[in-house]
């Protein structure tokens, strides 16, 4: 089989896992997935009007001709009608004439010796392997053996047989079609170059660079301004599947100044509902035209050009204006509006209370006081102070008027109960598909994951505040301290612990005792020290929790250890247990005594190494895999 997935593509897979149809048992897993979202995305393989592309039923010779053509770089060069046709059951006007003419010229398909080429009989393996061979370069001298055996054995050899269950002498389906040109894509042609870049498709360690081919497709940002999604697509995109902020939903859940972005090929819509209200600071790499601007503290990208004259010197919005920017994918701003399109207001957590300077039009340097909210979507909007005071972490909602904005103090809004196994309820409350859940611990905050919630149950003290949508489910979260997120993990990796007895010479008076620790520690591959005096940490070498008091370790906890049985590229499996490696966690190897941080994907291969995983423990919402050392075998 080809080289595995890697965490990005993983990633994606699961992001487009609901597009395809499930008329069929075919594409039930990642592999599958990948190999038809690739097809898809490079319009090799075309569905029915309904997207459904048919995968279990048998393949015309027609069909496979067309796809050797979408699948070449004579692709955008047979367009529209054809002047004539060789054979004789192929018209000019037949829909895969141009098809067919062109992988005859090059000799990748023939005909029959009555000058017909049979566009509506079914393709053999043999026929297929002989095409495909062809279509590499390859000739019958260059293959042992006779047809069809030369030609089968040599599809087996370059791996071309991945995913197809055709067998001699049998017709194959449209899945195995669609198999021999995904495992084409990454197969090198007899001069030695992978026939993916040769039509362009980039591919890293082998395999197809799907993220990067999925944005090449992907159409947008567009801002919906009225109607239903749906009237603002092509026709072609009535039956597509719909994206939420990256969960499933409807077109009839899509709201004014929504962005969205489509894909035609894939029969796919990504919607995003993210705004980021606050303060015009700054522009780069000038305000004459902006590629990059500073709003609330942060930077963002400009992707759209509309967007860049809004914010450019000769737009409605200036450095110092209140503004909102409406995100797209990738962070990147793709509209800009006023403030007072958040009619429903901002819930969130003071996270900041600062000055900020910046320069107006006129050259004038401004000082303005102001708070940093952040909402449960982990964005964190700007307003002025008002001259009125605030503390951090304080619960409050802000909703901008034209004048200025509204803040106002909230009190805690909690709902208790045990959250099911998929996370989709909190006792009897459902919860969206879209929900947006903070952890917070004081004015610090983190996104999480709600499967983290799945199984616990929910007290007074656990939540500070939800929201409902107009379906009554709760879309947004914003917790108490449940994730352990916000303490440092690391690694002890040298432990020097000193009894020092000093005689006092006198059998009436005590010796004097003096005990001094000293511990080598690693966060995330920085080297540091913790000295005590006059106590012992009781703490040994593996991983930890690092307690600090104003920024300095000041107390080292070990972590439970224990060995991996399995990795992939988001758990481990321990003693038949499956358990989360949290988004940051940390990898060593050991070797000759020395710690060395390195990649997750250096472990691929476990019979190599004993590898020992560091859980936390004491956070209902944590039990994650914080630290993982490898030493080999």
């Amino acid at each position: 089989m080809k080289p595995i997935l890697t965490l990005l593509l993983v990633m994606t897979l699961l992001f487009t896992t609901l597009i395809v149809p499930t008329e069929i048992a075919y594409a039930e897993t990642g592999d599958s997935l990948k190999a038809i979202n690739t097809i898809r995305a490079l319009g090799i393989m075309q569905g029915d009007s309904d997207g459904n592309l048919r995968l279990n039923r048998l393949i015309y010779r027609s069909e496979f001709a067309q796809m050797m053509l979408n699948a070449s770089p004579f692709k955008n060069l047979q367009k529209g009608p054809i002047s004539f046709t060789v054979f004789s059951d192929v018209p000019a006007n037949h829909w895969a004439a141009g098809a067919v003419k062109t992988v005859v010229e090059n000799g990748w398909f023939r005909g029959y010796l009555d000058a017909t080429f049979k566009p509506d009989q079914f393709i053999t393996l043999e026929e297929a392997a002989s095409a495909i061979l062809k279509q590499l370069g390859y000739t019958a001298s260059d293959l042992s053996g006779t047809y069809p055996e030369a030609q089968l054995n040599k599809l087996k050899e370059l791996d071309l047989m991945d995913g197809v269950t055709a067998t001699r002498g049998r017709q194959i389906t449209r899945n195995d079609a669609l198999y021999l040109f995904y495992n084409l894509l990454s197969t090198n042609t007899r001069d030695g170059r992978v026939y993916g870049e040769t039509i362009g498709v980039r591919l890293v360690n082998g395999e197809v660079d799907y993220n990067t081919l999925v944005q090449t497709g992907t159409k947008g940002p567009y801002v919906l301004k009225s109607g239903n999604i749906t009237n603002n697509l092509p026709s072609t995109m009535k039956t597509a599947t719909i994206w939420l902020n990256d969960a499933p939903s409807s077109a009839s859940a899509i709201l004014i100044n929504d962005v969205f972005y489509y894909h035609e090929n894939l029969k796919t819509v990504w919607v995003y509902r993210q705004k980021v209200t606050g303060i015009y600071q700054a522009a780069a790499p000038s305000i004459a035209s902006p590629t990059t601007v500073t709003v609330s503290g942060k930077i963002y990208s400009v992707s759209q050009s509309a967007a860049a004259q809004q914010l450019s010197s000769q737009g409605p919005y200036k450095i110092g204006d209140r503004l909102t920017l409406l995100i797209g994918m990738n962070g990147e701003i793709a509209d800009v509006k006023s403030p007072e399109i958040l009619t429903e207001g901002i819930v969130g957590i003071i996270t900041d209370l600062e000055a900020i300077q910046y320069t107006d039009a006129s050259g004038k340097s401004i000082i303005r006081k102001v708070i940093s909210v952040t909402d449960a979507w982990n964005t964190t909007h700007q307003f002025d102070s008002d001259g009125k005071s605030y503390a951090l972490g304080a619960l409050v909602s802000v909703t901008p008027t034209p004048a200025g904005q509204t803040i106002t103090t909230l009190s805690i809004k909690t709902l208790s109960g045990t959250v099911d196994g998929n996370a989709s309820k909190i006792g009897t409350t459902s919860i969206a598909n879209n929900v947006k859940i903070i952890d917070t611990f004081s004015d610090q905050v983190t996104s999480l994951d709600r499967q983290r919630l799945s199984g616990l149950t929910l007290n007074s003290n656990d939540m500070k505040y939800y929201t409902l949508n107009a379906a009554g489910e709760i879309d947004s979260m914003i917790l108490n301290n449940l994730s352990g997120d916000f303490n440092t993990y690391g690694v002890i990796t040298e432990v020097d612990e000193v009894t020092t007895v000093i005689p006092s010479g006198n059998i009436l008076i005590p010796d004097t005792i003096t005990l001094t620790g000293t511990y080598q520690t690693l966060q995330n591959g920085v080297p540091g020290v913790v000295r005590t005096n006059g106590k012992f940490l009781n703490a040994s070498t593996g991983g930890a929790l690092f307690y600090k008091t104003d920024g300095e370790v000041t107390n080292l906890i070990n972590l439970g250890g224990y060995n991996v049985d399995r990795l992939t590229s988001d758990t481990a499996v321990i003693g038949g247990s499956t358990y989360k490696l949290s988004d940051s966690v940390q990898v060593y190897e050991i070797v000759g005594g020395d710690y060395y941080l390195v990649t997750l994907d250096t472990l691929y291969d476990l019979s190599r190494y004993k590898v020992t995983a560091y859980r936390d423990s004491g956070y209902r919402a944590g039990n994650l895999v914080r630290i993982l050392i490898a030493v080999k075998k």
